[in-house]
């Protein structure tokens, strides 16, 4: 057996149901141990390891479950979809999906893991150094300005109110379940810092329509009437601006 068809054989043993026999013969366990508990102490650490990486990931999901329903979830998306990569930090990103699966009638808890996916591969993301653009808002029409958004910056909307849960994932008080609302969030990096905001619809539309590349004034045509009028435009505006979530503008 040359070195990758053993890696093969390795690798699908540690990660499925039950070990090759032809590892039996190929591998010299050490101390009191066989070949067989050998590869189970790799089995559990391999386990061990992607779990504690989806409980670093998805704190909230964790709280809601409890440790003994988080295990034996992670261990059964562990078993369905195993790690492809060797950066824990990349682990993961199908776990909302499962969840929205295994849990059908409790639609909020995918919806938790996708928010707090999201906020883990926008913290791994470089610091947003900041950028100075207040006076570049006067030298052009509504008509011809485009903005240039961050690439943290995010417009989400949820049909759960689950921004509180999150906020409270280290809170030994239980949280509940979440009101049957829609939730619209704004998240960025400001800094490192992650930056999660609850928005209203109007903003959310706003939002989306100007990271789609629509100019201002076509932004505000496509969301409908501002709640304040022209001054939602610009607290909107201003706050991400002075988050330095609008890295540039363009003119056309």
């Amino acid at each position: 057996m040359n070195p990758n068809e053993f890696r093969k054989e390795f690798s699908e043993s540690i990660r499925g149901d039950s070990f090759s026999p032809i590892l039996e013969s190929l591998i010299l366990p050490g101390g009191s141990l066989n070949t067989l508990q050998a590869l189970q102490v790799y089995k559990e650490g391999y386990l061990a390891r992607l779990t504690q990486a989806l409980g670093e990931k998805f704190e909230t999901v964790w709280r809601i479950l409890g440790d003994d329903g988080f295990f034996e979830v992670c261990s059964e998306y562990i078993l369905r979809f195993p790690s492809r990569t060797y950066n824990l930090s990349d682990y993961g990103e199908r776990f909302p999906f499962f969840l929205k699966e295994r849990f059908e009638e409790h639609a909020f808890i995918s919806e938790i893991a996708d928010l707090e996916l999201k906020l883990s591969e926008i913290f791994h993301l470089g610091k947003n150094e900041r950028v100075e653009l207040q006076n570049a808002f006067h030298e052009a029409n509504p008509e011809d300005l485009r903005l240039e958004f961050h690439e943290s910056l995010q417009f989400l909307k949820y049909a759960h109110k689950i921004l509180p849960l999150w906020k409270n994932r280290k809170s030994e008080e239980s949280g509940g379940f979440p009101v049957y609302e829609t939730q619209f969030i704004l998240i960025g990096k400001e800094g490192n810092d992650l930056l999660v905001r609850e928005i209203g619809e109007w903003d959310w539309k706003f939002g989306r329509e100007l990271s789609k590349g629509s100019s201002v004034l076509e932004a505000v045509e496509s969301s409908g009437s501002p709640p304040n009028g022209i001054q939602s435009v610009s607290e909107f505006l201003s706050g991400l601006t002075r988050a330095s979530l609008i890295r540039g503008i363009k003119i056309s």
